[in-house]
């Protein structure tokens, strides 16, 4: 039979492993401590159930502008936000009134992605006319993915101040300096 979401939420929240049926999810899904889990409970009762442990990892968190919740590998609270949907996505390339923006593609899994950050965060801090985001690969954000053709991660695009897209970098720790270079060249806001 079909679990409730709030029945699941109780099992979740009791057991240091909880086994979540399959039905309402179109899988199982095993959640134990002390990784933090995100499980989307699809169906009529359809809500975001987060469990989070006492012990810090390098996860996205929805409430902090940070992009990890880990202090050792965050950009210490920098001006690099998170884009979760494609959205925000929209709309922050829209709102932008003054500079230009910079969004990098990745996700959390990824190394590359997890060595860039904290350089990336500094560049965002002594950019202060630039908006920097991060796009992290999710269900939710997939289209944005597919729409500006990104195929490697992490790939960082540049958009100017109305929204368009001027410049695109796969980026790794040598591309960083041209990432750089690009965005101190005025021509380009």
């Amino acid at each position: 039979g079909r679990t409730s979401a709030p029945l699941m939420l109780a099992l979740l929240l009791a057991a240091p492993c909880a086994f979540l049926p399959s039905p309402p999810l179109g899988g199982a899904v095993l959640a134990s401590p002390p990784q933090r889990v995100l499980h989307r409970l699809r169906g009529a009762d359809a809500q975001v159930v987060s469990v989070q442990s006492e012990e810090p990892r390098r996860t996205l968190t929805a409430d902090s502008d940070a992009v990890w919740d880990d202090p050792a590998s965050s950009p210490r609270r920098s001006r690099l936000r998170q884009l979760f949907t494609d959205r925000e996505m929209a709309f922050a390339l829209e709102s932008e009134m003054a500079g230009g923006s910079v969004v990098m593609f990745g996700s959390r899994r990824c190394p590359a992605c997890r060595g860039i950050m904290p350089k990336l965060g500094r560049l965002a801090d002594k950019q202060r006319d630039v908006k920097f985001y991060f796009m992290h690969h999710t269900p939710s954000t997939e289209h944005t993915f597919a729409t500006y053709e990104i195929v490697a991660i992490p790939t960082v695009l540049i958009f100017d101040q109305e929204g368009r897209q001027v410049d695109k970098v796969e980026l790794n720790v040598k591309t960083l300096s041209t990432l750089q270079d690009k965005l101190l060249d005025e021509n380009r806001w």
